[in-house]
């Protein structure tokens, strides 16, 4: 009898043959509990990774990086078809005259389905697809690709049979077939020769027993095969999409007919009850449906007949048997079809929403959770052999998403404040030294709504305000007295910068001591006795509160992290050490102990090797020199000296002379300097840089001119709900992470690196020096240092409470000489890293600088200033 079998999707596949980066495959993209997955027209979709058939060649995707890689760990292997080269050996290619059926994972190894007209053969191989071993061929079969399903560890798909008679006429027979993984063995569960013409829609094996979909003339039904005979189920019109469950059966119910239809609802036949029930409510035509973990995931037109019509509005949704929750739509530009659940993704695949059939596409995954929450504001692109799709001036979705600075660059819907939030409750207003491109609004809205579900009476308002705004400066102080001379309300603020030298801008400098002095904050002592308060306090080191403690033993305010006291260190590129071959187990931490290693490194790249970069700004305290407003102070001594005439600070000169010499020195820290030399000097400032390589060169010392502090308003009308206010943000991770993060798929998305990447057009609170929080209790932005919990911990073992602490020079009786030292002092500061400026020698440098001092009356300064210093300790 000649059959006609309609197979359920067709499966087509590019033709163009494009090489795609190889990697080699490893071990990660496997795990011996691989779920089976789900086959799809496209190639089989598991848990970790997909199998997808492309040009006669199988690739692997990776659902964590995108990446793709052809199936075949042959080194230097063109992965070419056997149409491109007749005596090709890769892996990754089916046998001469078989194309691929398919391929899954199972047990720590691949399973590979090869057909030809009437042949049929079931290879297994190595997980990188090595030591292929045929298991099952087979001279009366040919598959069909799409019908595969893995059920009870049996492999059940559709097969034919095609005879040609002597007119040339050709029948066909179908045949179910079960390959058996156990004991490779195959098997006919149905032979369908006796059956009228029919649809296959889909097979599934529950409790030992084989169900399937078909579609005859007249009906549409599920059958049971049993014992090689077909049982009718269950019928009831099941002409639209459906799909097979643990137990049962989705599929798509309209009001009269799809092509009629005003509403539409999802029923779950259920093979234990022998019963149907409506499950959801559909939107739409449905046109794929995904059970996964009891609910389902389905796509959707607005029209019957849209696939191709650009105008269509294609939905997929996810339902758990109430509402459904709309997950993606598509856009004018592109559009994104349902392919299967597999694992803990969802798979969808997308092209260019053209109104007409397109070839180029994409296979793209997302976490099943992150779909519902995000869309596809977390999913991954699986990298394709062909890169045309991605050619097009049509940008993905991902590329829509980070620009090419790797920066998350996305429009979010704009929000107001929710001023319901201080109904009945104390409001508080923190006016922040920030930005007014910051997502405010809506950081607020989630701040108070914490504080709320939290049982706190009080919700808080912020007010940006930024210092230096587009080039222009406007003083926080001058709008801190500006509001309260308007009578407006202000609970806590930012004591400012400390501009200075701005032109058109009074200089404020030590701007916290301006608060303290002027008495707009209020002294927090008595506060840091409460349980809340001990917490807060312990949050910081001891050091940094005696840097914050004033002349009159008060705390007014928290200062930002490290307070500017950030050592010297040297850090070591381990890949350029490997690459030399140099070992540091036995570095001894010191400037002159570099030297061994930078001879090694330099006479085999014969380029500079230890970059010192310009910018730095304390290199004098490897010489134990503090710098207090341009003048040095001798942290060993505890006297003013001049640096130049100092013998701890002359070695380290003549030291980084020898290097300047030997040619190992260079100013310029680049990516190519970076990535070349075996180690850079600079100050350790944990938040927005990785020191886990790093070594310590000395001790470093907080700041005299302190600014940046945020403190309590002495207007404020409720100081004690604003301290808690301000300690909680100091030390609650969660209301942290919130302020310095935002909101997860508005204010920042994840990136491969699982880094939380901010957006642009809507920014949180994220420079560590003028976030209301403390960034140390967040998680870090993917801009700072992911290790700066520790590193900073690390950092704070050299700190030192400055000696100079709140000691103030009164240099009007010296004020010619004063300025004229700290320019001299500026000029050859270029000494500390190997500039002689104008000079040809370090000598020629050191003997200008101090007669120049010498003139300027630097003895003079000196004495002064030791003179003002030791009443000031006595």
């Amino acid at each position: 009898m000649r059959k006609k079998v309609i197979i359920s999707l067709i499966c087509i596949f590019s033709a163009a043959a494009i090489v795609v980066f190889i990697f080699i495959i490893t071990n990660r993209l496997f795990k011996s509990d691989e779920s089976f997955g789900s086959f799809t027209p496209y190639g089989w979709f598991g848990e970790n990774f997909a199998l997808t058939p492309e040009n006669e060649i199988m690739y692997v995707k990776d659902f964590t990086s995108g990446e793709c890689a052809a199936l075949c760990n042959q080194p230097n292997c063109g992965h070419k078809s056997l149409n491109d080269d007749l005596n090709s050996k890769c892996t990754a290619v089916p046998p001469k005259d078989f194309y691929w059926s398919n391929a899954f994972y199972y047990d720590d190894n691949i399973y590979e389905i090869f057909t030809s007209t009437n042949r049929l053969t079931i290879c297994k191989a190595s997980k990188d697809g090595s030591n292929r071993n045929n298991i099952i061929v087979s001279e009366d079969y040919q598959a069909e690709s799409d019908t595969a399903v893995i059920c009870e560890n049996k492999l059940i798909f559709l097969a034919s049979n095609m005879i040609v008679d002597e007119s040339a006429e050709v029948d066909y027979t179908y045949y179910l077939l079960c390959f058996d993984i156990a004991d490779n063995s195959l098997n006919v569960l149905m032979d369908f020769s006796d059956q009228p013409e029919f649809a296959f829609l889909g097979a599934y094996m529950y409790d030992d027993t084989v169900y399937c979909r078909l579609r005859f003339e007249e009906e549409s039904g599920i059958y049971s095969c049993e014992n090689g005979k077909l049982n009718k189920v269950y019928s009831n019109n099941l002409m639209g999409i459906g799909s097979f469950a643990e137990n049962g059966f989705y599929f798509s119910v309209y009001e009269s007919d799809e092509q009629t239809a005003k509403s539409a609802e999802i029923d779950f036949y259920n093979i234990d009850t022998k019963s149907a029930k409506k499950f959801c409510d559909a939107s739409g035509y449905v046109n794929s449906l995904c059970p996964c973990d009891g609910g389902v995931y389905y796509g959707a037109d607005s029209s019957f007949d849209g696939t191709f019509d650009s105008k269509n509005i294609k939905t997929v949704y996810y339902s758990d048997g109430g509402k459904s929750v709309k997950c993606l739509e598509n856009t004018e530009s592109l559009k994104w079809d349902l392919i299967c659940a597999a694992g803990d993704h969802v798979i969808l695949y997308e092209t260019v929403n053209s109104g007409e059939w397109e070839e180029n596409s994409v296979f793209l995954c997302v976490k099943k959770d992150d779909f519902i929450k995000f869309g596809l504001k977390k999913a991954i692109y699986l990298n394709s052999s062909d890169d045309t799709y991605n050619t097009k001036e049509e940008k993905s979705f991902e590329e829509s998403i980070f620009n090419e600075y790797g920066q998350a660059d996305f429009e979010v819907e704009p929000v107001s404040a929710d001023e319901s939030y201080f109904e009945n409750k104390t409001k508080l207003v923190w006016i922040t030294n920030y930005s007014y491109n910051v997502d405010t609004a809506a950081i607020q809205n989630e701040v108070n709504r914490l504080l709320d579900e939290r049982g706190y009476d009080f919700a808080v308002e912020f007010v940006n305000h930024n210092e230096a705004n587009d080039g222009k400066f406007s003083l926080m102080q001058d709008i801190y007295k500006q509001m309260i001379s308007d009578g407006e309300q202000v609970d806590i603020f930012n004591s400012g910068m400390g501009i200075e030298n701005v032109e058109g801008t009074d200089d404020v400098t030590k701007t916290y001591k301006t608060c303290i002095d002027n008495g707009w904050f209020l002294p927090l002592n008595d506060y840091f006795e409460t349980e809340l308060g001990k917490e807060f306090y312990a949050a910081y080191p001891e050091w940094y509160w005696q840097c914050l403690t004033s002349e009159d033993g008060n705390i007014y305010g928290r200062g930002i992290i490290g307070l500017g006291a950030n050592p010297l260190c040297v850090v070591f590129n381990n890949d350029c050490l490997e690459k030399y071959g140099i070992d540091i187990t036995g570095y001894d931490g010191s400037f002159e102990g570099l030297s061994e290693y930078l001879e090694k490194s330099y006479g085999q790249a014969g380029i500079q090797q230890l970059v010192l970069p310009s910018y730095v700004t304390n290199y004098n305290e490897y010489c134990g020199f503090i710098n207090y407003d341009g003048i040095y102070f001798n942290a060993e001594t505890n006297r003013f000296e001049n640096i130049y005439e100092n013998e701890k600070a002359l070695n380290y000169f003549e030291t980084v002379e020898d290097y300047k010499n030997a040619g190992y020195i260079v100013n310029e820290e680049s990516t190519v300097t970076m990535e070349t030399a075996i180690c850079n000097v600079g100050s350790m400032n944990s938040i927005y840089r990785e020191f886990e390589d790093a070594y310590i060169l000395s001790d470093t010392y907080t700041g005299d001119n302190i600014n940046i502090v945020t403190g309590i308003s002495s207007s404020s009308e409720n100081p004690e709900a604003a301290f808690e206010l301000l300690a909680l943000f100091s030390t609650d991770g969660e209301f942290a992470d919130l302020i310095y993060n935002g909101i997860e798929g508005r204010n920042y998305i994840f990136n491969s690196e699982n880094e939380k990447v901010q957006n642009i057009r809507a920014s949180a609170f994220s420079s560590w020096l003028h976030t209301p929080t403390n960034p140390l209790k967040a998680d870090p932005t993917a801009d700072d240092n992911q290790n700066m919990k520790a590193d900073f911990e690390r950092q704070i073992k050299s700190v030192k409470v400055s000696p100079l602490n709140g000691f103030e020079a009164d240099v009007s009786k010296i004020e010619s000489e004063y300025n004229s030292m700290k320019e001299i002092n500026m000029q050859f500061y270029g000494l500390f890293y190997g500039d002689y400026g104008e000079y040809e020698t370090l000598d020629a440098a050191l003997s200008a600088a101090n007669k120049q001092l010498k003139a300027a009356g630097a003895d003079e300064v000196l004495d002064e200033l030791n003179k003002q210093y030791n009443e000031f300790k006595q």
